[in-house]
């Protein structure tokens, strides 16, 4: 063995030098005497056998043979096995969907080894994380996570942190008590890098970042990461490279805004933040695979690109991608997630929305408008037409008749984002937010022009809410960055239109309705934990306060007779409130009139549903993303990624 050990040396030098060498050494092992150890006992040859002195003797020739032409044999080092792409199904537990997420949160995330996948699931209305371990195919729910969101595992894959009303914690992915790491964060997004950094993103803001520490909870300042400039409104979305510069959303104009873009930065020498520098316009949710390749998302698709991480730049063509994933609640932000070793997770979309009727028995009638990504529904006074806002395309104000013939209108046209109608009292003009700082009007017949009744400062976000009975004021949301509070205002309708803040209490204040009469203010108040229905005189808003949901409630509505105020329990059934709104406030308890499944209902800044002016149906809009009980899980997508470039390299 000594000897076939030489010959196979790598290192030339501690070979053999001639075939002479080799020679006198198998001469020397055919005669040299073996040792024996003490306890040998049989007598050992001296001398190789004639049949083994043959094939020393072929040794000598053919090793002296590769001497002679200076190479040695070596034994093949089998090839790595080749990565295969693979897809698989994550199916929850029974009974458990997914939560679908707003903009400015995240709803599952996968380990960065991708052997474990951490969600959002909703059983009952209840919010908590459930953890799948691919090696095991087991699932594991953290009950004391309720209510969490965002969640973004540790760099080991052994913790998951999570927000919660404004919090960060972390949690053991095997479960446990949570552990606070950041009180006042108001995070929406996180992002957990290697050096126990947690980068923070939310919706108006830059990237912050806190320092995660294993001592117990104590206040942490958090610190900036990136700066905004002057025409953008928020970084979102971040990912590490292998160098540390992080690459993010840049948010101009909400997330279908042809004017977003993927933005590049790396911290300076002392530790501040970096100057960005715009990698892909038109982009957005970019993620990096390898140090060479970057796949981001475009409206609803995807494209992949070669990419030069030092230069900052993409260098090849933009390939488009078949994924096709489902996007949060009113936005293009695609829900997905792709670990660092390539294993993208996501949720595929289940189809369009519709928009039914549901009477007080919970039968139901499809409205015959087709099927559309319907959002913000507003019936007209009169109950014959309905306006809606379509998040996809364009961003635009749609109306729709409700009786033959059935007229379909698109009233509003442009690149400006244009949501949350309402209707005048008479019907006449529809009155609505438009690029999210002003508020306009138009005739609901598409007559004549677009008015602007007022814009407010660049970052100011103000959305009308409800009109009063004589159409002179109306009732509007006000959101002030940078830090998001929502409060209520009025804003006047007539030639000079003047903003007053009405409400601006430490918390949010939400979905403002007005009572038919106008005497009364009924909105959904963060005061608490969970949110609570409250009603308050209107417009002296200081001089009463009354609590009218059992527990949580949200997206209150009065109903046209002012009788009953109606609004959404967490599993999204329908409550009502009998009332008593003269000159004094009465109410009873609230109880449940029907739970339709599967219906729009946890956006908490706009209308999802709308009651008929008789009170004895209500319009829902029907949402197949609430009902989606699985993701989909590709391993070694990166290796499909980089075979699609290679080819669209080839072919160029």
């Amino acid at each position: 063995m000594h000897i076939v050990r030489k010959c196979l040396e790598k290192n030339p030098d501690n070979r053999w030098q001639t075939a002479r060498d080799l020679k006198t050494e198998l001469i020397w092992a055919r005669d040299e005497p073996k040792e024996t150890t003490p306890s040998t006992t049989a007598a050992v040859s001296h001398r190789v056998p004639g049949p083994q002195r043959h094939v020393v003797a072929l040794g000598i020739a053919t090793v002296a043979g590769l001497l002679v032409t200076g190479t040695v044999w070596r034994a093949p080092i089998p090839p790595a096995p080749a990565r295969l792409t693979t897809r698989l199904s994550l199916n929850f537990p029974p009974g458990v969907t997914l939560d679908i997420p707003t903009p400015s949160t995240t709803s599952f995330a996968v380990s960065d080894d991708g052997r474990r996948v951490a969600y959002v699931g909703v059983r009952n209305g209840n919010k908590s994380l459930y953890v799948y371990f691919l090696d095991t195919a087991n699932t594991l729910e953290i009950p004391t996570t309720e209510g969490a969101g965002s969640p973004a595992f540790s760099p080991d894959g052994e913790w998951i942190a999570f927000s919660r009303r404004g919090r960060v914690s972390k949690v053991a992915v095997e479960g446990g008590s949570s552990m606070l790491l950041c009180s006042d964060c108001g995070a929406s997004i996180l992002t957990w890098l290697p050096d126990n950094r947690l980068l923070l993103a939310g919706l108006e803001r830059r990237l912050e970042q806190v320092r995660i520490q294993d001592s117990p909870f104590a206040e942490r300042p958090t610190e900036p990461v990136t700066v905004l400039k002057e025409d953008e409104e928020a970084h979102h979305r971040p990912a590490l490279s292998s160098d540390g510069s992080l690459l993010f959303t840049v948010l101009r104009g909400g997330w279908y805004s042809s004017v977003n873009s993927v933005a590049v930065s790396r911290r300076n020498d002392d530790g501040t933040p970096g100057q960005s520098h715009e990698v892909v316009p038109n982009a957005t949710s970019a993620r990096l695979i390898g140090d060479d390749a970057l796949v981001f998302a475009r409206g609803a698709s995807f494209f992949a690109s070669r990419f030069d991480l030092g230069q900052r730049r993409l260098v090849g063509e933009q390939v488009p991608l078949s994924l096709r994933v489902q996007h949060a609640a009113f936005s293009a932000a695609p829900m997905y997630a792709l670990s660092s070793g390539g294993t993208l997770v996501y949720a595929a979309p289940p189809g369009d929305r519709r928009l039914i009727w549901v009477d007080r028995q919970g039968r139901e009638e499809p409205i015959e408008t087709g099927a559309r990504f319907y959002a913000q529904p507003r019936l007209s006074p009169d109950g014959t037409r309905v306006a809606v806002y379509q998040p996809d395309g364009d961003r635009d104000i749609w109306v729709f008749g409700l009786k033959p013939p059935r007229l379909i209108d698109r009233l509003t046209r442009g690149p400006d984002r244009d949501s949350m109608a309402v209707w005048s009292p008479d019907g006449s003009r529809i009155f609505f937010s438009s690029d999210e700082n002003k508020v306009c009007s138009i005739a609901a017949d598409h007559s004549g022009a677009i008015l602007t009744l007022f814009k407010g400062p660049r970052g100011q976000r103000i959305k009308p809410l409800a009109i009063t009975p004589d159409g002179a004021t109306l009732l509007v949301s006000l959101q002030q960055a940078p830090n998001g509070q929502i409060d209520l205002g009025t804003l006047s309708t007539g030639a000079n239109p003047r903003l007053t803040r009405l409400l601006a209490e430490p918390y949010d204040e939400r979905d403002a309705r007005l009572s038919p009469d106008g005497r009364w203010l009924v909105y959904q108040s963060e005061e608490s934990d969970e949110p609570q229905i409250v009603v308050r005189p209107f417009p002296a808003v200081t001089s009463g306060r009354t609590v009218v949901s059992a527990g949580f409630g949200q997206l209150p509505i009065w109903s046209r007779d002012g009788r009953e105020i109606f609004y959404r329990a967490r599993d999204g059934t329908l409550m009502a409130v009998a009332v008593s709104a003269g000159q004094t406030f009465q109410h009873s308890a609230p109880v449940a009139v029907v739970n339709p499944v599967h219906t729009l209902h946890e956006v908490n800044t706009a209308p999802t549903y709308d009651v008929s002016p008789d009170g004895r149906r209500f319009l829902f809009i029907r949402a197949p993303e609430l009902d989606i009980r699985s993701l989909t899980i590709v391993q070694n997508w990166d290796v499909e990624v980089n075979a699609i470039l290679s080819k669209s390299q080839r072919a160029d």
